[in-house]
């Protein structure tokens, strides 16, 4: 063998080394900078439980002024149901954001800041806990948690005696409906029959 063989091929193994690394830190800059400015979703689950309905991203796209939302929320709650309900209701308003810049979402706890709380809940007329407030202009519409689940009664199927499994979240069709409703401006009229 040559003497300065060996040094050599070391040179050339630390060059392409040094190389590969470079290529990485400007892929990995690369990606930072496009999911900066060109953010992607991908919900690889099987059900797409999070994946919003093309019906509600056209009326999201189409929102031409901020609608404010107002989660009036125990989220420390003993109840398994409202911690479920209330974390399906921030991955999906979470949705909601990535699909519109209109949307202004505030997350509002009852018992951390009871004044801020009380003065919401006098603005919007909220008489209860644990609701999710639309706002636009000067009309409101709140959706409590009953309207966003679907519940499995245990044992009884006319209803009656608490509790229940969590058969279906509504969340998204309250939702959207609740933004139409308070950037319409006038009530729909129904007629029955």
């Amino acid at each position: 063998m040559e003497k300065g063989s060996a040094p050599k091929r070391i040179v050339v193994g630390l060059n392409v080394v040094i190389q590969i690394i470079l290529v990485a830190v400007v892929l990995i800059f690369i990606n930072l900078a496009l999911n900066r400015w060109h953010p992607q979703k991908l919900d690889l689950s099987q059900s797409a439980y999070y994946k919003l309905a093309d019906k509600t991203k056209q009326l999201l796209k189409s929102l031409k002024a901020p609608v404010d939302v107002v989660v009036f929320f125990q989220p420390t709650s003993e109840d398994a149901l409202t911690m479920r309900v209330f974390h399906d209701i921030q991955n999906l308003l979470n949705e909601y954001k990535s699909a519109s810049r209109q949307l202004r979402i505030k997350y509002v706890d009852p018992d951390r800041d009871p004044v801020g709380a009380e003065k919401l809940a006098q603005d919007y007329g909220i008489k209860t806990l644990n609701v999710v407030v639309f706002a636009h202009e000067k009309r409101s519409k709140y959706v409590q948690v009953n309207d966003l689940v679907d519940l499995e009664r245990a044992g009884n199927p006319y209803g009656g005696g608490g509790g229940g499994r969590v058969k279906a979240f509504k969340g998204e069709q309250q939702f959207t409906s609740a933004i139409q409703n308070v950037i319409e401006g006038k009530q729909p009229k129904v007629y029955f029959l």
